[in-house]
């Protein structure tokens, strides 16, 4: 299992990286008690945790991942406050999803990943579409960092009109991508994929640069 504490860069944020640290303790004891001794647990990184179960099946293994989301959800007082937080969770099995640990800890990985993109606070297990859809995801990256260079990009734009009295009000600028390898890419494709990467900071940029030359060109004529 893979388990990852939703928020947390708000709990840092908001109450401080002390009070953070206090929280992690906590949700791990509460996790190494709800797990003993059917697994072995650890902190991989700042709030993300790895638990190793042996001789359990999909199905146990499964039932003890919502058994974590339900330890994670109740909350506790740290430093004098009441907190709430919640998990998500990727499951891998092996062998079928791995024969190694890091081809494990790939695939739980995934499925964590998956988990939180489809709204967080709950359990998804690996399969192999994830694996597609990653490299899809990866693919999409590398064409679309270049597509910035190459001029493949363009903004339509889509008239505000008032229902008053019909006059244009305004115009809304929509990023369109004909990628010349791809064709022509959806927006619900390519934008998660800029969100996630960071790309979404330099997209908005170019939009916001093309949109203001657009305009000057509108008044110019």
């Amino acid at each position: 299992l893979l388990i990852d504490i939703d928020h947390f860069k708000r709990i840092n944020d908001s109450l401080g990286h002390t009070t953070g640290d206090k929280l992690l303790v906590s949700l791990a004891l509460r996790l190494r008690n709800t797990l003993s001794p059917t697994g072995t647990l650890a902190r991989l990184a700042s709030n993300e945790f790895a638990v190793q179960l042996d001789g359990v099946d999909q199905a146990e293994g499964l039932r003890l991942a919502e058994q974590v989301l339900l330890t994670l959800s109740k909350p506790l007082f740290v430093d004098n406050q009441l907190i709430n937080v919640s998990g998500s969770v990727g499951l891998a099995c092996a062998p079928a999803h791995g024969n190694d640990p890091q081809a494990l800890l790939k695939s739980a990985g995934l499925a964590l990943h998956k988990a939180k993109a489809n709204g967080k606070q709950q359990v998804q297990v690996f399969n192999e579409a994830l694996n597609a859809e990653a490299n899809y995801r990866l693919f999409v990256e590398n064409n679309l960092r270049r597509a910035l260079m190459q001029n493949e990009l363009e903004v339509y734009y889509q008239p505000k009109l008032s229902l008053k009295n019909g006059q244009l009000q305004g115009l809304e600028a929509l990023l369109r991508w004909n990628s010349a390898t791809l064709g022509p890419v959806s927006p619900d494709r390519f934008i998660p994929v800029a969100e996630d990467s960071g790309l979404i900071i330099e997209l908005g940029s170019w939009v916001l640069d093309e949109a203001c030359r657009q305009l000057a060109a509108w008044r110019d004529t």
